[in-house]
């Protein structure tokens, strides 16, 4: 048998407004690291010393 718990936030104007500031905190960054993937992978790195291959779903190298 499964349980789900379902939960309601009630926030108060305060943590509401810092919920909001912390969102927007977030998109932003998201919002200049796809950009900076997106540069990078349009301009193939040419200012990058070794040449990096970019594949779908290659977020990171763990070894290197």
């Amino acid at each position: 048998m499964q349980v789900r718990w379902n939960f309601k936030l009630k926030p108060t104007k305060s943590q509401r407004l810092q919920m909001f500031q912390l969102l927007t905190t977030l998109r932003k960054h998201r919002n200049y690291a796809l950009r900076e993937r997106e540069v990078g992978y349009n301009t193939n790195n040419q200012n990058a010393d070794t040449p990096v291959v970019y594949g779908w779903e290659s977020w990171c190298d763990i070894s290197s």
